[in-house]
């Protein structure tokens, strides 16, 4: 969908050993501007976690 409806998106592909995983992330516009820096730590705290994930997946699952 994102590839289709916004314009310059781009599809990366990361391989070798993958855990299977998609997930969204919703909020209203008025919300996210008011909260910008809590996103970004939310943010930066997935990442984090995804990372750990990648380097334990045994763990992980």
């Amino acid at each position: 969908m994102a590839l289709k409806d916004v314009p310059g998106a781009v599809e990366v592909i990361r391989g070798g050993d993958n855990i299977a995983y998609l997930g969204y992330n919703v909020a209203l516009r008025p919300w996210m501007e008011k909260n910008g820096e809590t996103i970004e730590k939310f943010l930066a705290a997935v990442s984090e976690a995804d990372k750990w994930m990648r380097a334990n997946p045994k763990l992980a699952a």
